[in-house]
């Protein structure tokens, strides 16, 4: 009889944390995981949501890092909803559907992979993300 593997979504942006995110891979493979993630995004913000809910709903845990880069957000979004992230929206799904959810916040003197700095906005959005975190954990 075999035994399923536990399946753990790693969430994380490509830009700065691409080499962290495979790193945790790889630690999840050696502890018998199987590590699930989405790199690439169908054009339509309504269908992501829906395929990253479900590939979320799938696994027994999900590991956010959360690091300087807001990264890639959908192109269309509903007016009345907050922009987000496709990495802020994984996250928003894990609370959503209850998953066990391991935050790992990125510090200032983290190696980042190199990246283009983002422009202000996003930046901003980026560092309320983090500072949620910071909040809820008392740092």
């Amino acid at each position: 009889m075999s035994v399923r593997r536990p399946e753990i979504f790693v969430s994380a942006t490509s830009s700065d944390l691409r080499s962290c995110r495979q790193t945790v891979k790889e630690g999840l493979l050696t502890l018998g995981c199987v590590p699930v993630e989405q790199t690439n995004f169908p054009p339509d913000h309504r269908i992501v949501r829906d395929m990253l809910r479900a590939k979320i709903a799938a696994c027994d845990a999900v590991i956010h890092l959360a690091g300087e880069c807001f990264g890639a957000e959908p192109l269309a979004r509903d007016p009345s909803a907050p922009r987000r992230s496709y990495t802020q929206i994984e996250y928003d799904l894990a609370r959503e559907l209850g998953k066990p959810l391991y935050v790992f916040l990125c510090g200032l003197e983290f190696p980042y992979d190199p990246h283009t700095p983002e422009e202000p906005e996003k930046h901003r959005l980026q560092q309320a993300h983090r500072g949620f975190f910071t909040l809820r954990c008392g740092s």
